[in-house]
């Protein structure tokens, strides 16, 4: 796969850091299926505080979270649209 990077010593540079730091990203494939993709990596993460500035919680950007948001569910239990995509505040 060929990839066009716009700055090449940008990317070298974050990917140095990243491994440096030990941080892991998903891929887009394990983000499309949660439930199937990243069922192990959620059991890993579960001690982790979704809201904690933690990069294992980049794992959890996707829809498929439980209620405790920790857990992994087939199909999403809701989705929130902020006011800022749909102009009107629903909350």
């Amino acid at each position: 796969m060929t990839l066009d990077i716009a700055d090449r010593a940008t990317f070298e540079r974050n990917v140095a850091r990243f491994k440096a730091a030990g941080i892991e990203l998903p891929r887009i494939s394990d983000l499309a299926d949660p439930p199937a993709r990243l069922a192990e990596k959620a059991r890993a993460i579960a001690e982790v505080d979704p809201d904690a500035p933690d990069p294992r919680n980049l794992f959890r950007v996707h829809w498929h979270n439980g209620a405790d948001r920790r857990a992994l569910v087939d199909v999403p239990d809701h989705l929130v649209v902020p006011p800022e995509l749909t102009g009107i505040d629903a909350t």
